[in-house]
C-alpha cells in the first residue's frame, strides 16, 4: 500500500531540524544540523547585521544548503520496507522557523527587523515550489509544495505560532492559565488564558528575551547539539571527609546514546551549573572557585584522553540566558496584570535530547520554586506543529483548510507584549544574573 509523507523543517537561529510524517502522523524519520548561518552570528541581531552589510545571499546559500540536504537525506533511496518508488508523491514541505530565519532564505530585506519599530516585511503564510525556494533541490521533488507558516511579530515568529498550534493553546481548559516557553535562543514565551470579555475564547500575550543559544549548546567551548555522544546529564560528588586537593569533586555525566562523550549539549550545561551552584563551588555572582576559574571544571573525558571542561565563560553564559528568561517570566504575567504564581502550568519547548531534570535545577534559578514543580518538557513543539500542518495537507483540502483556520485563529488572539524599555524587565533581568 502506498502512503504519502510530508517534510516538516524547523529552522532555528542555532539548529535546523527535519522530519518526515504520514498522513496518519507517523514520524518515519527525523535530522538535524547546525544552521551554517551561525558562521555570520550566533543570534537574530547579529544576523541582520551581516545581511544589511552584503552578506545577505551568503547566509541564504548556507540554509539552502543545511535545507537541502537535510530534505535529500530523508528521502535518500526510500529505505522503507515495502514502499513504492511514489512514496513522495503529492509531497508537502512545511516550514517553521523565527521571522529573521524565514526573512533571510526568502531574500527578504532585514533592515527593518533591526531597528525600531522592527518591521517585518511579510508575517503571513507563504507557498511555493521547491525548485524556486532551494537550488540544488532534488528534481523528483523540484515540483513539491513548500509551505511557510506565518508569524506574529519581528520577535515572535512562526515557530511559535507552531508550537501553539501542537501544543493545542487555544483548548487548554478554560480554568487554567499556562505558560509556553521556547528555551531557544529567542526566548520567546506565550501567556495563554481565558478572556474574560467572549466566552471560551482565548487570549495569548507573547514576549521576546535574548537568551542566546547557550540552551542548544552553542556559544559553549565544548558545546555542542544534542545528538550521540553530547553529554546531557550531570552529577558532582563531593569527596569523603578528609579528602583534599584539586579533584576533590567527581564528576559523573551520562551522555546521548551512552556513546563515548564529544562535548556537551545545552541540557547538560544547565545541569552543570546547577550542580557547581549547589555545591557553592560558584559563588552568588558566579565566580568559579579555585582551581578551576581559570583552567575550567573538569567534566569528563574523550576517547583521545583530551578533558571536556565547563568554563568561566560558559557560566557566564548561562547567567546571561537564565536571567533573561527568568526577568521575562516574572515580566510578561505581571504586564498582563497576572501574578506568576497563579500560572499552572509552564510547558517547556526546546530541542533538548531528554526531557529536563526540572527538579534538579532548582540551584540554578531559572524558575522560581511554584513554576518549577509545574513545568513540563514539550520538546521541540515548532518542528510538532510543522509536522501536524503537514499531516493536514496529506489529509485533503477540508484538513488543510481547517489546519490554516486554527493558525489564524491563534495569531488573531495573540498580542506581544514589548520588554524592550520596561523598567520592571530590566530590574528583574539584573536581580536574576545571580545564584
Amino acid at each position: 500500500m502506498n502512503r504519502k509523507i510530508g517534510i516538516a523543517i524547523d529552522i532555528g537561529t542555532t539548529t535546523v531540524a527535519a522530519a518526515t510524517v504520514t498522513e496518519k502522523g507517523e514520524i518515519l524519520r527525523e535530522a538535524a544540523c547546525a544552521n551554517s548561518g551561525s558562521a555570520f552570528g550566533a543570534d537574530v541581531m547579529s544576523r541582520i547585521k551581516a545581511a544589511s552589510e552584503g552578506g545577505a545571499q551568503r547566509i541564504r546559500a548556507c540554509m539552502c544548503r543545511d535545507i537541502t540536504g537535510l530534505i535529500t537525506a530523508l528521502i535518500a533511496d526510500q529505505p522503507i520496507p515495502g514502499e513504492s518508488a511514489d512514496l513522495f508523491r503529492e509531497l508537502p514541505i512545511v516550514l517553521a522557523g523565527n521571522t529573521t530565519m524565514l526573512h533571510l532564505l526568502n531574500g527578504y530585506d532585514c533592515t527593518g527587523l533591526g531597528q525600531y519599530p522592527y518591521t517585518p516585511v511579510s508575517l503571513a503564510r507563504e507557498e511555493r515550489r521547491a525548485s524556486e525556494l532551494f537550488p540544488g533541490i532534488p528534481s523528483s521533488i523540484g515540483d513539491a509544495r513548500v509551505i511557510e507558516l506565518p508569524g506574529i511579530s519581528a520577535f515572535v515568529g512562526a515557530d511559535i505560532v507552531a508550537g501553539l498550534f501542537a501544543t493545542d493553546a487555544l483548548r487548554i481548559p478554560e480554568t487554567q492559565t499556562t505558560l509556553f516557553l521556547d528555551l531557544g535562543t529567542n526566548g520567546e514565551m506565550a501567556l495563554i488564558r481565558s478572556d474574560p470579555d467572549a466566552s471560551g475564547a482565548k487570549r495569548i500575550s507573547v514576549c521576546a528575551t535574548a537568551a542566546g543559544p547557550v540552551f542548544e549548546g552553542a556559544g559553549i567551548r565544548e558545546g555542542m547539539r544534542g545528538e550521540k555522544g553530547a553529554i546531557e546529564e550531570v552529577v558532582l560528588i563531593p569527596a569523603s571527609p578528609g579528602d583534599t586537593g584539586d579533584h576533590s569533586v567527581t564528576s559523573r555525566c551520562r551522555t546521548i546514546d551512552n556513546a563515548s562523550a564529544a562535548g556537551i549539549c545545552g541540557s547538560g550545561v544547565l545541569e552543570a551549573v546547577s550542580e557547581l551552584a549547589r555545591l557553592h563551588l560558584i559563588d552568588q555572582n558566579g565566580l568559579l572557585a579555585e582551581p578551576w576559574f581559570s583552567d575550567g571544571f573538569p567534566l569528563a573525558r574523550r576517547t583521545d584522553d583530551t578533558e571536556i571542561r565547563l568554563y568561566q565563560e560558559d557560566i557566564r553564559a548561562v547567567q546571561l540566558a537564565k536571567a533573561a528568561i527568568r526577568a521575562g517570566m516574572e515580566t510578561l504575567p505581571l504586564a498582563c496584570g497576572i501574578p506568576a504564581k497563579q500560572i499552572d502550568t509552564v510547558l517547556v519547548a526546546g530541542a533538548f535530547g531528554k526531557a529536563l531534570p526540572f527538579s534538579r535545577l532548582s540551584p540554578l534559578g531559572l524558575f522560581t520554586p511554584t513554576l518549577l514543580s509545574r513545568c513540563r518538557a514539550v520538546g521541540n513543539t515548532s518542528l510538532a506543529g510543522a509536522a501536524g500542518v503537514a499531516k493536514a495537507l496529506l489529509a485533503g483540502p477540508d484538513r488543510e483548510k481547517a489546519a490554516y483556520d486554527l493558525l489564524d485563529r491563534i495569531i488573531s488572539c495573540t498580542q506581544e507584549i514589548p520588554l524592550a524599555g520596561r523598567q520592571d524587565f530590566e530590574a528583574c533581568y539584573l536581580g536574576m544574573m545571580g545564584f
